[in-house]
């Protein structure tokens, strides 16, 4: 046993006031530098009352027994002591092991250490115990005999019984002194024959003599005329509006003696049967729109048993309104989902359209803001009118035109997050009108839905990967991927956060700390986030290394290999518009061409030529060199992207575009894939070519 605690020990005396905290320091008698560290400390009480201490963190917060990362330095003893533990005398170990946690989730024990804390409780503590800890009690008003509730208690010492003037205790009013053990007979009091036809709740308290709670007992208290049928229901009348609201569950108590009642009920009714008690059956009720169109629906709900029938009137109200399922966090404008929008009535005697405004607001990736105010009028099928707002957004949003920005560049300097860009928000104005003279049916609003630019990440998960879609998550193409990437090369990276939510780096299956990666930056509005990792950022990187980001439980993997004299990082702006990176490494060719403008002229029977200007295209054709299958779709997203560039360390910055792609290898049994990619570079100056 190695390690040892300072103080060795505590002996706490408890009276019944707080005592301070006392922190313990931990130290470790290590002969090696552990290659993982894990610890676990666990408390261990040498009597059967437990549960009287906490060991607690430097962040105020209580330790787990679990294994964890790490050297625990310190930690903090707190007493727990709560009214149920007797005077006396307790004392528990404090235990804490340290290890290697092995890659196979084995937990090597190297060193361990013991502390005892002792424990004197002198605080008026006693043992308590009632039985049972709920009653049932009916009164019938037109019988004279009062219901009783028969309790058996234990106590060490005095006990005050008190609780609702509806009760009595032992035939006389509360309070009830007592002591040592006791059987208690809970009657009703003459006010609760004064009380309607009803059900209850009252509650019978135990103290000691330091007027502390020991025990507690809640009543249920069911009073009726007679000793017949009777049955107690909230307000059945339920209106909705499809899609906004639902109808709620409420409230049916039937006092049944003979425990046969039948109920009979409409179809649009659901009854759910939650207990029964002392022939009280307790049922929840309420209406139910499916299968229902608009309208006002009245029905009846009947109780029978034997010769005794109630019954209860229910009306249910529908209005149409906007499907609430395409209420979400947020959206994606290349989804195809559609806004639903249901006609207030089925009376084909007349037609109505709706007419759906939308005030939008849009940001750019410089954070410019736009603001549309637009208005369509759709046409209802089947009583159900649809639009694509993702589709109508996505229009609107490729009006930008943004060149290279400071994020952007940000972004791909070096490692790092940052902010991105905003939601796109939609507040929505909707009104149902009559087609004939356009006069309005109805108005309602929908609440402000967000959008973001391109498709659901999701829509490419493999078929094995099931995942709540409405998590943060990865914005990309490639979700638990595998790229190839040498030292030289980064990997770039993009998320959705509303939450807060877990970012992780593993190296070789191992966490590591994200370079120069403290907390996710807060910008207020903005929840898409882009950062980049170069791997130079990261220590004692090796050929054959496995690096896994994940985010919200979705991978991306990247194995690092040789390095290549020409490797290039070519950066592109996916389709949502955000920052992505690929490292080609086979190579490149670098050309201009040059194209004249000349014109004609005939001077005496001569040809005269002159040159009017000259303008300069250069291209540049880069290989991939071996990639693994699955990264071509990246190519294809770099084809489709209308920004790439490299940040060159000597020229800067260079804005281009890809114009081709063709697949130059794929070897059948080694599965080698390599593909040729020529960009078209911003001309800048046609006096001079750029030179790689």
């Amino acid at each position: 046993m190695e390690i040892t605690f300072k103080p060795s020990s505590l002996n706490y005396i408890y009276t019944g006031s707080q005592l301070s905290d006392q922190q313990v320091r931990i130290f470790y008698n290590l002969s090696d530098i552990l290659e993982n560290p894990h610890y676990r400390i666990n408390v261990f009480y040498n009597q059967l009352e437990n549960d009287w201490l906490k060991l607690i963190d430097n962040y105020n917060e209580e330790i787990n027994e679990e294994i964890n990362p790490g050297y625990l330095m310190n930690f903090t003893p707190r007493l727990n002591i709560s009214p149920e533990l007797p005077d006396g005398s307790y004392n528990a170990a404090i235990s804490v092991v340290i290890g290697n946690k092995r890659t196979t989730g084995e937990f090597e024990i190297v060193n361990w250490g013991e502390m005892i804390v002792y424990l004197t409780v002198s605080a008026g503590h006693i043992n308590f115990t009632v039985t049972p800890n709920v009653g049932f009690l009916h009164l019938q008003k037109n019988n004279s005999i009062n219901p009783i509730l028969k309790l058996s208690t234990e106590a060490s010492s005095q006990i005050v019984l008190n609780g609702s003037n509806l009760l009595i205790a032992n035939k006389n009013a509360l309070p009830l002194y007592f002591s040592n053990s006791q059987e208690i007979e809970i009657s009703t009091s003459s006010a609760a024959r004064n009380l309607d036809f009803g059900i209850y709740s009252t509650n019978l308290n135990f103290k000691n003599s330091l007027n502390s709670l020991v025990g507690n007992v809640d009543v249920t208290l069911l009073v009726t005329n007679d000793n017949k049928l009777e049955v107690i229901a909230d307000d059945l009348n339920w209106s909705i509006q499809i899609g906004l609201t639902t109808p709620s569950w409420k409230d049916i108590i039937v006092y049944d003696p003979d425990n046969n009642v039948e109920i009979f009920r409409p179809d649009w009714i659901e009854i759910v049967l939650v207990s029964t008690q002392n022939n009280v059956k307790f049922f929840t009720v309420r209406a139910n729109e499916s299968n229902l169109t608009s309208g006002k629906y009245n029905g009846e709900i009947k109780f029978i048993s034997g010769s005794e029938t109630k019954v209860l009137n229910v009306s249910f109200a529908i209005s149409g309104a906007w499907d609430d399922s395409y209420q979400k966090i947020y959206h994606f404008t290349k989804d195809n989902e559609l806004l639903k929008i249901n006609r207030s009535s089925t009376d084909d005697s007349y037609v109505s359209i709706v007419e759906l405004e939308m005030m939008i607001t849009t940001y750019s990736m410089k954070g410019e803001k736009k603001t549309f105010n637009r208005v369509q009028e759709i046409n209802f099928k089947d009583n159900v009118a649809t639009f694509d707002v993702g589709k109508y957004i996505h229009r609107l949003i490729k009006t930008y035109t943004d060149g290279l920005n400071t994020r952007y560049v940000d972004v791909n300097k070096s490692t790092g997050i940052h902010p991105q860009y905003r939601f796109t928000e939609v507040y929505f104005n909707v009104k149902e009108m009559n087609f004939k003279d356009l006069t309005t049916i109805r108005s309602f609003v929908i609440p402000t839905q967000y959008y973001i630019y391109g498709r659901n990440p999701f829509t490419y998960l493999p078929k094995n990967k099931l995942m709540n879609d409405e998590n943060d998550k990865f914005l990309t193409m490639q979700p638990f991927s595998t790229n190839l990437i040498s030292k030289k090369g980064c990997f770039a990276f993009n998320f959705v956060q509303t939450e807060k939510s877990n970012l992780t780096l593993k190296q070789n299956g191992k966490f590591i700390q994200i370079p120069k990666f403290g907390n996710v930056p807060q910008s207020v509005n903005i929840n898409i986030f882009g950062g980049v990792i170069y791997i130079k950022d990261i220590e004692n990187v090796k050929v054959g290394d496995l690096f896994t980001l994940t985010y919200n439980g979705i991978e991306k993997n990247f194995i690092v290999i040789p390095d290549v004299e020409n490797s290039m990082n070519i950066f592109y702006t996916n389709q949502w518009g955000l920052l992505d990176v690929l490292e080609f490494r086979g190579g490149f060719s670098n050309n201009a061409n040059y194209t004249d403008v000349n014109s004609q002229s005939f001077e005496n029977w001569t040809e005269i030529k002159n040159k009017l200007s000259t303008s300069k295209i250069q291209k540049l054709t880069l290989s991939t060199g071996k990639i693994l299958e699955e990264t071509q779709n990246v190519i294809n997203e770099i084809r489709h992207s209308n920004k790439c560039w490299i940040n060159h360390p000597k020229i800067g910055v260079i804005e281009m575009h890809a114009i081709s792609s063709k697949l130059t290898l794929q070897d059948s049994e080694e599965y080698d894939i390599a593909m040729d990619v020529e960009f078209e570079l911003k001309n800048q100056n046609d006096d001079q070519s750029i030179q790689f």
